[in-house]
């Protein structure tokens, strides 16, 4: 089956940055969500908030932000060519993409939120799947980064190319200086692209799987790649990373 357009910089989300890619990244979640996630496409449906399905959720839903990073930028498959249209401290930057899912991804000004007490999250969805009140394929959000500008741009083909804005007055070169406030054009080839405000386009979660022995839920890590867990205990994937 082919990959979806996005597989690849969900793949990169998670062994780069330690995070989930929200997909698709315009969709906004919040701390508590409840969201499942179509296998097929990667797109995520928000089911529910963790304090509709438990009863005395109070304390689970302190939820703690701190500000940072200020700018966040990773790439595959990308490479740039700076020497376009420098006017002042900005400029125009060629990307080329070397194949499909080659992708850039730049934001800005962000904050992270996350649980004050990752423990009860976990103890809330045991309780729920011993009371069969938690479906396998859900995921429980623990923590999201949001952004006030995001751009995101994705190759179909190789050959696809794209012109996006520099800050250079920042002091960052290459794909860090890429300011996503001032978005970014196709200029060639197959691409699609995201120029979002006051987004939420990654995030960490809980995914629970039933024990084939017993039933009972264990740890299953994202991409659907199980891992051997001792039943009812659970643990944040990706781990906490701090982005500043």
């Amino acid at each position: 089956m082919a990959e979806g357009v996005g597989t690849g910089y969900a793949r990169a989300a998670y062994e780069q940055q330690g995070v989930l890619a929200t997909w698709f990244p315009d969709r906004v979640l919040q701390v508590g969500d409840v969201v499942s996630r179509n296998r097929s496409t990667g797109a995520i449906t928000v089911e529910s908030n963790i304090t509709d399905l438990l009863s005395g959720a109070a304390e689970l839903s302190r939820v703690t932000t701190t500000s940072g990073p200020a700018r966040l930028a990773f790439q595959r498959g990308a490479t740039m060519d700076i020497g376009l249209e420098v006017d002042g401290g900005l400029a125009r930057a060629r990307v080329a993409f070397t194949g499909a899912h080659s992708f850039v991804f730049a934001a800005l000004d962000g904050s992270s939120s996350s649980y004050e007490r990752l423990v009860l999250a976990r103890q809330a969805i045991v309780e729920l799947a011993a009371e069969d009140a938690w479906r396998d394929e859900w995921q429980l959000v623990t923590g999201v980064r949001s952004f006030a500008y995001c751009l995101l741009l994705i190759a179909r083909g190789a050959g696809a190319e794209a012109r996006v804005g520099l800050d250079l007055s920042s002091g960052l070169a290459g794909f860090d200086a890429v300011e996503a406030s001032l978005g970014a054009s196709i200029t060639k080839g197959d691409a699609v692209k995201w120029e979002l405000a006051t987004c939420t386009p990654l995030f960490e979660s809980l995914v629970l799987h039933r024990s084939l022995l017993s039933g009972e839920a264990v740890e299953q890590r994202y991409l659907d790649n199980p891992v051997a867990a001792l039943p009812a205990v659970v643990r944040a994937l990706p781990v906490p990373l701090d982005l500043d």
